[in-house]
Protein backbone atom coordinates (compact mmCIF):
# COMPACT_ATOMS: atom_id res chain seq x y z
CA UNK A 1 0.00 0.00 0.00
CA UNK A 2 1.47 3.35 -1.01
CA UNK A 3 2.29 5.76 1.77
CA UNK A 4 0.10 8.87 1.45
CA UNK A 5 0.28 10.43 4.93
CA UNK A 6 3.12 12.80 5.80
CA UNK A 7 3.94 13.53 9.43
CA UNK A 8 5.56 16.70 10.73
CA UNK A 9 8.77 16.07 12.73
CA UNK A 10 9.71 18.94 15.02
CA UNK A 11 12.64 19.64 17.35
CA UNK A 12 12.76 22.01 20.31
CA UNK A 13 14.81 25.24 20.07
CA UNK A 14 15.98 24.57 16.51
CA UNK A 15 16.96 27.87 14.87
CA UNK A 16 19.37 28.37 11.97
CA UNK A 17 20.14 30.78 9.10
CA UNK A 18 20.37 30.81 5.34
CA UNK A 19 24.00 30.67 4.24
CA UNK A 20 23.05 31.84 0.74
CA UNK A 21 20.20 33.98 -0.59
CA UNK A 22 17.36 32.44 -2.64
CA UNK A 23 14.62 33.65 -4.95
CA UNK A 24 10.92 32.80 -4.67
CA UNK A 25 11.12 29.80 -6.99
CA UNK A 26 14.10 27.95 -5.49
CA UNK A 27 13.39 24.63 -3.72
CA UNK A 28 16.95 23.98 -2.53
CA UNK A 29 18.03 26.16 0.40
CA UNK A 30 21.48 26.43 2.00
CA UNK A 31 21.36 26.35 5.82
CA UNK A 32 23.79 26.56 8.72
CA UNK A 33 24.16 23.32 10.73
CA UNK A 34 21.82 21.19 8.61
CA UNK A 35 22.85 18.19 10.76
CA UNK A 36 20.94 19.75 13.66
CA UNK A 37 17.64 19.06 11.84
CA UNK A 38 15.78 15.94 13.07
CA UNK A 39 16.19 12.71 11.10
CA UNK A 40 13.30 12.21 8.67
CA UNK A 41 12.26 9.53 6.19
CA UNK A 42 12.26 10.98 2.70
CA UNK A 43 8.77 10.96 1.18
CA UNK A 44 7.11 10.20 4.52
CA UNK A 45 8.06 12.93 7.00
CA UNK A 46 8.80 16.62 6.82
CA UNK A 47 10.18 19.35 9.08
CA UNK A 48 8.14 22.60 9.19
CA UNK A 49 10.38 25.69 9.10
CA UNK A 50 9.47 29.36 9.23
CA UNK A 51 11.62 31.87 7.30
CA UNK A 52 11.50 35.39 8.74
CA UNK A 53 13.20 38.74 8.43
CA UNK A 54 13.60 41.56 10.94
CA UNK A 55 10.18 42.89 9.99
CA UNK A 56 6.84 41.07 9.63
CA UNK A 57 7.60 38.95 6.54
CA UNK A 58 7.14 35.21 7.09
CA UNK A 59 7.09 32.10 4.88
CA UNK A 60 6.40 28.50 5.94
CA UNK A 61 8.38 25.82 4.12
CA UNK A 62 8.37 22.03 4.54
CA UNK A 63 11.78 20.30 4.56
CA UNK A 64 11.43 16.98 2.71
CA UNK A 65 15.11 15.96 2.47
CA UNK A 66 18.47 16.91 3.99
CA UNK A 67 21.86 16.80 2.21
CA UNK A 68 24.45 17.02 5.01
CA UNK A 69 27.47 16.98 2.72
CA UNK A 70 26.18 19.92 0.64
CA UNK A 71 24.69 21.76 3.63
CA UNK A 72 21.34 22.07 1.85
CA UNK A 73 17.71 21.03 2.28
CA UNK A 74 14.97 20.33 -0.27
CA UNK A 75 11.77 22.19 0.60
CA UNK A 76 8.21 22.84 -0.48
CA UNK A 77 7.76 26.61 -0.62
CA UNK A 78 4.86 28.81 0.46
CA UNK A 79 2.98 26.35 2.66
CA UNK A 80 -0.17 26.96 4.75
CA UNK A 81 -1.23 30.07 2.84
CA UNK A 82 2.13 31.87 2.95
CA UNK A 83 3.70 33.35 -0.19
CA UNK A 84 7.11 32.30 -1.56
CA UNK A 85 9.53 35.19 -1.40
CA UNK A 86 13.16 36.05 -2.10
CA UNK A 87 15.29 35.81 1.04
CA UNK A 88 18.75 37.21 1.70
CA UNK A 89 21.78 35.51 3.20
CA UNK A 90 21.48 35.41 7.01
CA UNK A 91 17.66 35.09 7.02
CA UNK A 92 16.51 33.28 10.14
CA UNK A 93 14.80 29.88 9.85
CA UNK A 94 13.30 28.18 12.89
CA UNK A 95 11.42 24.92 13.54
CA UNK A 96 7.97 25.08 15.14
CA UNK A 97 4.58 23.38 15.19
CA UNK A 98 2.42 25.14 12.61
CA UNK A 99 -1.37 25.11 12.40
CA UNK A 100 -1.55 22.54 9.60
CA UNK A 101 1.07 20.25 11.15
CA UNK A 102 -0.86 20.31 14.42
CA UNK A 103 -4.10 19.33 12.64
CA UNK A 104 -2.32 16.45 10.89
CA UNK A 105 -1.14 15.08 14.23
CA UNK A 106 -4.55 15.57 15.85
CA UNK A 107 -6.81 13.92 13.27
CA UNK A 108 -4.53 11.11 12.07
CA UNK A 109 -5.00 7.69 13.71
CA UNK A 110 -1.24 7.14 13.84
CA UNK A 111 1.77 9.21 14.91
CA UNK A 112 5.44 8.58 14.01
CA UNK A 113 7.78 7.00 16.56
CA UNK A 114 10.44 9.71 16.89
CA UNK A 115 12.89 11.30 19.29
CA UNK A 116 14.05 14.90 19.40
CA UNK A 117 16.58 13.86 16.75
CA UNK A 118 13.93 12.33 14.46
CA UNK A 119 13.20 8.75 13.41
CA UNK A 120 15.21 6.07 15.32
CA UNK A 121 16.93 3.16 13.56
CA UNK A 122 14.78 -0.01 13.29
CA UNK A 123 16.28 -3.41 12.41
CA UNK A 124 14.36 -6.62 11.66
CA UNK A 125 15.43 -9.63 13.77
CA UNK A 126 12.75 -12.08 12.57
CA UNK A 127 9.43 -12.12 10.69
CA UNK A 128 7.64 -10.87 13.83
CA UNK A 129 10.38 -9.12 15.87
CA UNK A 130 12.54 -6.01 15.53
CA UNK A 131 15.05 -3.95 17.53
CA UNK A 132 14.82 -0.17 17.90
CA UNK A 133 17.92 1.84 18.86
CA UNK A 134 17.13 3.58 22.18
CA UNK A 135 14.60 3.15 24.98
CA UNK A 136 10.99 3.37 23.74
CA UNK A 137 9.28 1.38 26.48
CA UNK A 138 7.36 4.53 27.46
CA UNK A 139 5.95 5.02 23.93
CA UNK A 140 5.16 1.38 23.09
CA UNK A 141 2.69 -0.80 24.97
CA UNK A 142 1.35 -4.30 24.60
CA UNK A 143 -1.78 -4.31 22.44
CA UNK A 144 -0.96 -1.03 20.67
CA UNK A 145 -1.72 -0.88 16.94
CA UNK A 146 1.28 0.04 14.79
CA UNK A 147 2.02 0.81 11.16
CA UNK A 148 5.28 -0.58 9.72
CA UNK A 149 7.04 1.50 7.06
CA UNK A 150 9.32 0.01 4.40
CA UNK A 151 10.51 2.12 1.49
CA UNK A 152 7.57 4.20 0.30
CA UNK A 153 4.97 1.62 1.36
CA UNK A 154 3.11 0.58 4.47
CA UNK A 155 3.46 -3.14 5.30
CA UNK A 156 0.10 -4.90 5.09
CA UNK A 157 -1.18 -7.13 7.95
CA UNK A 158 -0.96 -10.85 7.11
CA UNK A 159 -4.73 -11.23 7.74
CA UNK A 160 -6.76 -8.14 6.82
CA UNK A 161 -9.85 -9.51 8.53
CA UNK A 162 -8.07 -9.50 11.88
CA UNK A 163 -7.35 -5.77 11.70
CA UNK A 164 -4.04 -3.96 12.19
CA UNK A 165 -0.58 -5.08 13.29
CA UNK A 166 -0.23 -5.09 17.08
CA UNK A 167 2.54 -5.11 19.69
CA UNK A 168 2.72 -8.29 21.80
CA UNK A 169 5.82 -7.60 23.92
CA UNK A 170 8.24 -4.75 24.68
CA UNK A 171 11.56 -4.90 26.57
CA UNK A 172 14.71 -2.78 26.86
CA UNK A 173 18.29 -3.99 27.33
CA UNK A 174 21.78 -2.83 26.34
CA UNK A 175 20.55 0.34 24.62
CA UNK A 176 17.99 -1.47 22.41
CA UNK A 177 14.20 -1.83 22.64
CA UNK A 178 13.10 -5.31 21.51
CA UNK A 179 9.53 -5.45 20.11
CA UNK A 180 7.39 -8.43 19.07
CA UNK A 181 4.41 -8.06 16.70
CA UNK A 182 1.49 -10.20 15.57
CA UNK A 183 -0.42 -10.33 12.28
CA UNK A 184 2.62 -9.32 10.23
CA UNK A 185 5.54 -10.72 8.26
CA UNK A 186 8.22 -8.06 8.49
CA UNK A 187 10.19 -7.31 5.30
CA UNK A 188 13.99 -7.33 5.26
CA UNK A 189 14.14 -3.53 5.50
CA UNK A 190 12.09 -1.69 8.11
CA UNK A 191 12.46 2.10 7.95
CA UNK A 192 10.19 3.19 10.78
CA UNK A 193 7.08 2.73 12.88
CA UNK A 194 3.90 4.77 13.26
CA UNK A 195 2.03 4.24 16.53
CA UNK A 196 -1.71 4.10 17.10
CA UNK A 197 -2.95 6.83 19.42
CA UNK A 198 -4.65 4.30 21.69
CA UNK A 199 -4.71 0.54 22.25
CA UNK A 200 -8.38 0.50 21.19
CA UNK A 201 -7.64 2.03 17.79
CA UNK A 202 -7.77 -1.50 16.33
CA UNK A 203 -8.69 -4.89 17.83
CA UNK A 204 -6.09 -7.41 18.96
CA UNK A 205 -5.80 -10.80 17.33
CA UNK A 206 -6.12 -13.91 19.48
CA UNK A 207 -6.09 -17.56 18.31
CA UNK A 208 -9.41 -18.20 20.08
CA UNK A 209 -11.25 -15.59 17.99
CA UNK A 210 -13.98 -17.07 15.77
CA UNK A 211 -15.34 -14.60 13.21
CA UNK A 212 -18.91 -15.66 12.48
CA UNK A 213 -20.93 -14.52 9.54
CA UNK A 214 -22.93 -12.12 11.63
CA UNK A 215 -23.33 -8.41 11.40
CA UNK A 216 -20.29 -6.18 11.83
CA UNK A 217 -21.21 -5.07 15.36
CA UNK A 218 -21.36 -8.62 16.69
CA UNK A 219 -18.00 -9.48 15.10
CA UNK A 220 -16.39 -6.41 16.61
CA UNK A 221 -17.77 -7.21 20.06
CA UNK A 222 -16.38 -10.74 19.87
CA UNK A 223 -12.94 -9.55 18.86
CA UNK A 224 -12.82 -6.85 21.53
CA UNK A 225 -13.86 -9.36 24.19
CA UNK A 226 -11.05 -11.75 23.27
CA UNK A 227 -8.64 -8.80 23.01
CA UNK A 228 -9.32 -7.93 26.62
CA UNK A 229 -8.77 -11.58 27.61
CA UNK A 230 -5.47 -11.55 25.75
CA UNK A 231 -4.38 -8.43 27.58
CA UNK A 232 -5.42 -9.96 30.92
CA UNK A 233 -3.41 -13.10 30.14
CA UNK A 234 -0.33 -11.02 29.34
CA UNK A 235 -0.73 -9.05 32.58
CA UNK A 236 -1.05 -12.27 34.59
CA UNK A 237 2.06 -13.68 32.95
CA UNK A 238 3.99 -10.50 33.70
CA UNK A 239 2.76 -10.53 37.32
CA UNK A 240 4.06 -14.11 37.73
CA UNK A 241 7.45 -13.05 36.35
CA UNK A 242 7.53 -10.04 38.70
CA UNK A 243 6.75 -12.28 41.68
CA UNK A 244 9.51 -14.71 40.69
CA UNK A 245 11.97 -11.81 40.32
CA UNK A 246 11.01 -10.36 43.73
CA UNK A 247 11.54 -13.76 45.38
CA UNK A 248 14.97 -14.07 43.78
CA UNK A 249 15.90 -10.57 45.01
CA UNK A 250 14.66 -11.41 48.53
CA UNK A 251 16.70 -14.66 48.56
CA UNK A 252 19.83 -12.83 47.40
CA UNK A 253 19.36 -10.15 50.08
CA UNK A 254 18.87 -12.82 52.74
CA UNK A 255 22.07 -14.58 51.67
CA UNK A 256 23.98 -11.27 51.70
CA UNK A 257 22.65 -10.45 55.19
CA UNK A 258 23.67 -13.89 56.45
CA UNK A 259 27.16 -13.48 54.98
CA UNK A 260 27.49 -10.05 56.61
CA UNK A 261 26.39 -11.46 59.98
CA UNK A 262 28.98 -14.24 59.69
CA UNK A 263 31.69 -11.71 58.81
CA UNK A 264 30.70 -9.43 61.69
CA UNK A 265 30.81 -12.35 64.13
CA UNK A 266 34.15 -13.62 62.83
CA UNK A 267 35.93 -10.25 62.85
CA UNK A 268 34.26 -7.92 65.39
CA UNK A 269 35.03 -4.21 65.38
CA UNK A 270 35.30 -4.09 69.19
CA UNK A 271 35.90 -7.01 71.54
CA UNK A 272 35.18 -10.63 70.68
CA UNK A 273 37.44 -13.21 69.09
CA UNK A 274 39.16 -13.47 65.69
CA UNK A 275 39.54 -17.25 65.40
CA UNK A 276 43.04 -18.67 65.25
CA UNK A 277 45.02 -15.46 65.53
CA UNK A 278 44.38 -13.05 68.37
CA UNK A 279 41.87 -12.32 71.11
CA UNK A 280 41.17 -8.93 72.70
CA UNK A 281 39.29 -8.66 75.98
CA UNK A 282 37.16 -5.62 76.89
CA UNK A 283 39.93 -4.34 79.17
CA UNK A 284 42.68 -4.71 76.58
CA UNK A 285 44.23 -8.06 77.56
CA UNK A 286 45.89 -9.99 74.74
CA UNK A 287 45.97 -13.79 74.30
CA UNK A 288 48.27 -15.26 71.64
CA UNK A 289 47.69 -18.43 69.60
CA UNK A 290 51.22 -19.75 68.99
CA UNK A 291 50.00 -21.88 66.04
CA UNK A 292 49.09 -18.77 64.02
CA UNK A 293 51.23 -17.72 61.05
CA UNK A 294 51.44 -14.10 62.20
CA UNK A 295 51.02 -12.46 65.62
CA UNK A 296 50.24 -8.81 66.39
CA UNK A 297 50.98 -7.34 69.83
CA UNK A 298 49.70 -3.90 70.84
CA UNK A 299 51.32 -2.37 73.94
CA UNK A 300 49.44 -0.19 76.40
CA UNK A 301 50.89 3.02 77.83
CA UNK A 302 48.65 4.38 80.57
CA UNK A 303 45.25 4.85 78.97
CA UNK A 304 46.79 4.86 75.42
CA UNK A 305 46.41 1.56 73.58
CA UNK A 306 48.56 0.95 70.50
CA UNK A 307 51.49 3.17 71.48
CA UNK A 308 53.72 0.56 69.89
CA UNK A 309 53.16 -2.40 67.55
CA UNK A 310 55.32 -5.53 67.45
CA UNK A 311 54.70 -8.17 64.75
CA UNK A 312 56.44 -11.55 64.82
CA UNK A 313 56.33 -13.75 61.73
CA UNK A 314 56.13 -17.43 62.58
CA UNK A 315 55.65 -19.92 59.74
CA UNK A 316 54.23 -18.57 56.48
CA UNK A 317 55.13 -14.88 56.64
CA UNK A 318 57.37 -13.23 54.04
CA UNK A 319 60.23 -13.22 56.60
CA UNK A 320 59.76 -16.42 58.71
CA UNK A 321 61.04 -16.16 62.25
CA UNK A 322 61.75 -12.40 61.98
CA UNK A 323 60.56 -9.60 64.26
CA UNK A 324 59.00 -6.40 62.93
CA UNK A 325 59.19 -3.27 65.10
CA UNK A 326 57.08 -0.20 64.29
CA UNK A 327 57.30 2.87 66.51
CA UNK A 328 53.97 4.64 67.01
CA UNK A 329 53.19 7.92 68.77
CA UNK A 330 50.26 8.37 71.14
CA UNK A 331 48.30 10.20 68.42
CA UNK A 332 48.56 7.18 66.06
CA UNK A 333 51.43 8.27 63.77
CA UNK A 334 53.73 5.40 62.78
CA UNK A 335 57.47 5.50 62.22
CA UNK A 336 59.77 3.51 59.91
CA UNK A 337 59.40 -0.33 60.04
CA UNK A 338 62.49 -2.20 61.33
CA UNK A 339 62.94 -5.95 60.63
CA UNK A 340 65.22 -8.02 62.89
CA UNK A 341 66.20 -11.16 60.92
CA UNK A 342 66.96 -14.61 62.39
CA UNK A 343 70.55 -14.38 61.02
CA UNK A 344 71.17 -11.14 62.95
CA UNK A 345 70.66 -8.72 60.05
CA UNK A 346 68.61 -5.57 60.62
CA UNK A 347 66.59 -4.04 57.76
CA UNK A 348 65.36 -0.42 57.93
CA UNK A 349 62.99 0.88 55.26
CA UNK A 350 64.05 -1.82 52.78
CA UNK A 351 67.83 -1.34 53.37
CA UNK A 352 70.13 -3.62 55.42
CA UNK A 353 71.52 -1.90 58.51
CA UNK A 354 73.76 -4.90 59.29
CA UNK A 355 74.80 -7.46 56.66
CA UNK A 356 76.63 -10.32 58.37
CA UNK A 357 76.36 -14.06 58.89
CA UNK A 358 78.22 -15.61 61.87
CA UNK A 359 80.13 -12.36 62.35
CA UNK A 360 81.50 -12.13 58.77
CA UNK A 361 80.57 -8.90 56.97
CA UNK A 362 78.90 -9.26 53.53
CA UNK A 363 78.84 -5.86 51.80
CA UNK A 364 76.39 -5.26 48.94
CA UNK A 365 76.89 -2.29 46.62
CA UNK A 366 74.11 0.24 46.64
CA UNK A 367 72.94 0.10 50.29
CA UNK A 368 73.57 3.41 52.04
CA UNK A 369 74.03 1.42 55.29
CA UNK A 370 76.61 -1.16 54.07
CA UNK A 371 79.05 -2.31 56.75
CA UNK A 372 82.56 -0.89 56.27
CA UNK A 373 84.16 -2.73 59.21
CA UNK A 374 82.96 -4.88 62.07
CA UNK A 375 84.44 -6.32 65.26
CA UNK A 376 83.34 -7.95 68.49
CA UNK A 377 82.70 -4.57 70.12
CA UNK A 378 82.13 -2.13 67.24
CA UNK A 379 80.56 -1.74 63.80
CA UNK A 380 81.33 0.92 61.19
CA UNK A 381 79.01 1.79 58.27
CA UNK A 382 79.96 3.16 54.88
CA UNK A 383 77.91 6.31 55.45
CA UNK A 384 80.10 7.30 58.47
CA UNK A 385 77.83 5.96 61.23
CA UNK A 386 79.60 4.02 64.04
CA UNK A 387 78.54 2.13 67.17
CA UNK A 388 80.98 0.94 69.91
CA UNK A 389 80.05 -0.97 73.06
CA UNK A 390 81.58 -2.60 76.13
CA UNK A 391 81.32 -3.40 79.85
CA UNK A 392 83.48 -2.50 82.85
CA UNK A 393 83.59 -2.51 86.63
CA UNK A 394 83.77 0.78 88.52
CA UNK A 395 85.53 1.75 91.75
CA UNK A 396 83.65 3.55 94.46
CA UNK A 397 84.04 7.33 94.18
CA UNK A 398 86.67 7.06 91.47
CA UNK A 399 87.09 7.48 87.70
CA UNK A 400 87.58 4.56 85.34
CA UNK A 401 89.13 5.39 81.94
CA UNK A 402 87.36 3.69 79.04
CA UNK A 403 88.94 3.70 75.55
CA UNK A 404 86.71 3.20 72.49
CA UNK A 405 87.68 0.20 70.34
CA UNK A 406 87.56 2.57 67.33
CA UNK A 407 87.91 6.36 67.39
CA UNK A 408 85.12 8.82 66.52
CA UNK A 409 85.52 12.20 64.80
CA UNK A 410 84.39 13.87 68.03
CA UNK A 411 82.95 12.83 71.38
CA UNK A 412 79.97 10.51 70.68
CA UNK A 413 76.67 10.09 72.51
CA UNK A 414 76.92 7.55 75.34
CA UNK A 415 74.18 5.39 76.80
CA UNK A 416 74.69 2.98 79.71
CA UNK A 417 73.06 0.54 82.04
CA UNK A 418 74.21 -0.73 85.44
CA UNK A 419 74.57 -4.51 85.13
CA UNK A 420 75.35 -5.29 88.78
CA UNK A 421 75.76 -3.43 92.01
CA UNK A 422 76.35 -3.53 95.75
CA UNK A 423 74.28 -5.87 97.85
CA UNK A 424 73.06 -2.92 99.92
CA UNK A 425 70.01 -0.84 99.04
CA UNK A 426 72.14 2.25 98.52
CA UNK A 427 71.43 4.41 95.48
CA UNK A 428 74.08 3.94 92.78
CA UNK A 429 74.90 6.86 90.47
CA UNK A 430 77.13 6.61 87.38
CA UNK A 431 78.02 9.26 84.83
CA UNK A 432 80.50 9.88 82.04
CA UNK A 433 83.07 12.65 82.24
CA UNK A 434 85.66 14.08 79.85
CA UNK A 435 84.13 12.43 76.77
CA UNK A 436 86.49 12.66 73.74
CA UNK A 437 86.81 11.09 70.31
CA UNK A 438 88.91 8.21 71.76
CA UNK A 439 87.22 7.50 75.13
CA UNK A 440 85.61 8.79 78.31
CA UNK A 441 85.98 8.64 82.09
CA UNK A 442 83.24 6.81 84.01
CA UNK A 443 82.60 7.90 87.60
CA UNK A 444 80.44 5.97 90.11
CA UNK A 445 79.64 6.49 93.78
CA UNK A 446 79.64 2.74 94.35
CA UNK A 447 81.53 -0.24 92.97
CA UNK A 448 79.25 -1.62 90.27
CA UNK A 449 79.12 -3.37 86.90
CA UNK A 450 78.37 -1.06 83.98
CA UNK A 451 77.48 -1.73 80.29
CA UNK A 452 77.82 1.15 77.82
CA UNK A 453 77.30 1.98 74.10
CA UNK A 454 78.69 4.98 72.19
CA UNK A 455 77.00 6.21 69.01
CA UNK A 456 78.52 8.77 66.63
CA UNK A 457 80.42 9.20 63.36
CA UNK A 458 83.83 7.87 62.36
CA UNK A 459 84.14 10.08 59.24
Amino acid sequence: MAYTDRFPIVKNFLETKLTAGCDAGETTLSLENVDSLPVILAGRDYVPLVLRDAGTAREIVYVDAVDSSAGTVTVRRGQEGTTPAAWATGTYAYCTVTSDSFQRMRVNGFAPLVTDEGRPSVSRTSATTANIAGDFTAQLEVGMAVRVLSGDTVVEPTDAELGAIHVTSVSFSAGVTAVSFQNVSLPTTVDGLDLGLSVASAPLYHPDVVVADEDTLTQTQNVLSVSQKFKDDLKAEQAAKDEERDEAIADAKSSADAAKTTADNALPKSGGTMTGAIQFGNSGQITIDESADFIVLASRTGDKVGAKVVCRGLKASTRPGSVLLIGRTSDGREGTPVWVMPDGNIEVNGKNLVRSVNGVAANAAGDVSDVAAIGSDYVRFSNGFQICWGATATTKNADVQITYPQSFTTGPSIVGLRSSGPSTTATVSCWARTNTATGFKLYANEATGYMWAAIGRWK
